[in-house]
């Protein structure tokens, strides 16, 4: 997966990932995320869908929050602003 490889190289706080793109699921991205790479941080997925089997699906601990789509810029913003006073504080 190129995600995989672009995490490894340049090692971001934070990945925003698609749900399901292209076949490739976003909780499988994110799980290999967490075991295989140091980093990123912050993992935050990104739905359309609203169905209450979803949410559940995409919070079993692969994420760290959810963006719903479309997403809100000011939201996003917020949650990244937010994530970076728990990385000072820590």
């Amino acid at each position: 997966m190129q995600a995989l490889v672009i995490v490894r190289v340049w090692r971001p706080d934070v990945a925003i990932l698609d749900v399901e793109v292209d076949g490739v699921s976003g909780v499988d991205l994110a799980t290999r995320m967490r075991n295989e790479v140091a980093g990123p941080k912050m993992l935050l997925p990104v739905t359309w869908v609203r169905a209450n089997d979803e949410f559940v699906r995409v919070n079993i601990g692969a994420f760290d929050d959810r963006l719903q789509e479309p997403v809100d810029r000011n939201e996003l913003l917020g949650r990244l602003e937010a994530h970076a006073c728990r990385r000072t504080s820590a």
